[in-house]
């Protein structure tokens, strides 16, 4: 226990005087803090006069309604650290090694994962607690009960968080679940249709009534209405629901600290081979690498994957709406208008790479390559059902639009890597795992001025390209080559002077980029 004290001290401390440390950034913090803690109160006020409002309704119906809302968010809980974060990697991947008990780290990992949600998500709880109780006497069980609903929703998004750091190394499973995390998002889109609406209506009611995620919330709603008997039988099974959470937990741990330790016992050698690049000089060899880089990592894959499948289905939707090409417009000038972060790209590669006497222009201009080639399938996604609807002449003008403003984009936002560099993940670890304190914080506000920056300078390039579709004669073609030249001078001019930024940056930016202290 003395040992998990201490753990948790030096988390507190660290995040502490990295607080301190991170100067300006921590007043946005402050602000993104307070934001949410006021959006969680608004929550825990909807959910009071929601659940005031049903209290003439039979529990049994009320219990039903909640069992749907608290499943629908386990849901989130669950998938988001396959998508978002990996909560639970950050704060274990320095301590793996260390001689501490797997009992202990298992209670600092939960503790570091379930107490900053837990108060900024405590208005919700009251807000439900109070809306639930039916007397003013039953606050004291609604109260409690709440909590263990979060609690459980908390403990499984940590059980998850711990398969994403087990299963980063299969790259097929973690692609496969990181899919399946993704295609929850398109289950909204799926249910506005009537031919599934009605395949799935008589399926929802009984999976909602034994749905495990609301147990603990049911108990809530019976204890509210007085029902005892009912709320103790979900008490019960919400606490065995607990306990199986964290024993799972445990189990995974232990498979995690197994496998460092076999990784580190059983190394083998690889065989060496002659090492083959197809495309020519260094910069086509920066690229190859880029790309390979990339395509070897689950999350570049499904980020190739994902956005494809959503504009493809976002197309289908716009082409069953019948919508004008304004709508199509802006989702591509939105796709085109932020670049991308030259360091995460290659991930901790970028040491060796630049540790090389190349050109540091070039490995600024393959990664802006790399990053295109990636980012084309979506957007021909959309452009493919612009030109079914309206013609090639509106599609090559929206495409002259997009590709004016990544031209820019993409050279505006390496200024945004190269001041405000974050941690990049470990290698084998959970691609999304990446710290949110004070560096990426700053680096989201730099990288919004830059977003703003980049409409700036586009600006006249895009009016350009909107131009040439409004001019009679055969000017029009014309106004599109010059649009396209302008935005490329302009990105050859960023270029140059984030080279020389780099080069005047590039020993604090790797300190920056390869920094393993805890989060």
């Amino acid at each position: 226990m003395s040992r998990l004290l201490v753990l948790l001290g030096l988390a507190w401390r660290t995040r502490l005087r990295g607080f301190s440390s991170s100067g300006g950034a921590s007043i946005f913090l402050i602000l993104g803090g307070l934001f949410y803690l006021a959006l969680t109160l608004a929550m825990g006020i909807g959910a009071y006069f929601a659940l005031t409002a049903v209290r003439a309704a039979p529990a049994g119906r009320v219990a039903d309604l909640v069992s749907l809302v608290v499943t629908s968010l386990g849901v989130l809980f669950l998938t988001r650290p396959l998508i978002l974060s990996n909560l639970s990697g950050g704060s274990l991947q320095n301590l793996l090694h260390l001689p501490i008990r797997r009992s202990e780290l298992f209670l600092y990992s939960f503790l570091t994962g379930i107490v900053t949600p837990l108060v900024f998500e405590a208005p919700v709880l009251i807000g439900a607690a109070l809306g639930a109780a039916r007397h003013p006497l039953l606050i004291a069980a609604t109260l409690p009960l709440a909590l263990l609903a979060h609690v459980i929703l908390l403990a499984g998004a940590h059980m998850m968080s711990l398969v994403a750091v087990f299963i980063a190394r299969r790259a097929w499973v973690a692609d496969l679940a990181r899919l399946f995390a993704f295609s929850l998002f398109f289950l909204p889109s799926l249910l506005s249709m009537p031919g599934t609406r009605s395949v799935l209506r008589p399926l929802l009611t009984p999976l909602v009534q034994v749905s495990p995620l609301s147990w603990a919330a049911r108990a809530t709603v019976y204890a509210g209405a007085g029902d005892g008997g009912r709320a103790a039988l979900f008490v019960l099974l919400g606490f065995a629901l607990l306990a199986g959470i964290s024993l799972v937990s445990t189990r995974l741990l232990g498979r995690i600290i197994e496998g460092e330790g076999a990784d580190r016992v059983n190394q083998r050698l690889a065989t060496p081979r002659r090492a083959r690049v197809f495309l020519p000089g260094a910069l086509g060899a920066l690229i190859e690498t880029q790309m390979r880089t990339q395509l070897r990592t689950p999350a570049a894959r499904m980020a190739l994957f994902m956005p494809t499948m959503m504009m493809a289905l976002f197309a289908f939707s716009l082409a069953r709406q019948g919508q004008q090409p304004g709508t199509v417009i802006a989702m591509v000038l939105l796709l085109s208008i932020a670049g991308g972060n030259a360091f995460g790209a290659v991930g901790r590669g970028v040491a060796m790479i630049l540790g090389t006497p190349v050109s540091r222009a070039s490995f600024l201009v393959a990664n802006d390559i790399a990053t295109f080639l990636f980012r084309l399938p979506p957007l021909v996604a959309l452009l493919g059902v612009t030109a079914w609807q309206n013609g090639a002449g509106t599609t090559l003008s929206i495409a002259a639009l997009g590709l004016a403003i990544m031209i820019v984009g993409m050279g505006v936002q390496h200024f945004v890597a190269i001041l405000k560099p974050f941690a990049l993940p470990r290698d084998r670890m959970n691609p999304f795992a990446q710290r949110i304190d004070g560096r990426q914080s700053g680096n989201g506000l730099v990288s919004f001025l830059a977003t703003i920056s980049t409409v700036v300078l586009a600006a006249p390039f895009l009016f350009l390209a909107w131009l040439s579709t409004r001019i009679d004669g055969g000017y029009g073609p014309w106004l599109l080559v010059l649009a396209f030249l302008g935005a490329l001078a302009t990105y050859a001019v960023l270029i140059a002077l984030a080279e020389r930024l780099l080069l005047k940056r590039e020993l604090q930016v790797l300190e920056v980029l390869l920094d393993d202290s805890p989060s």
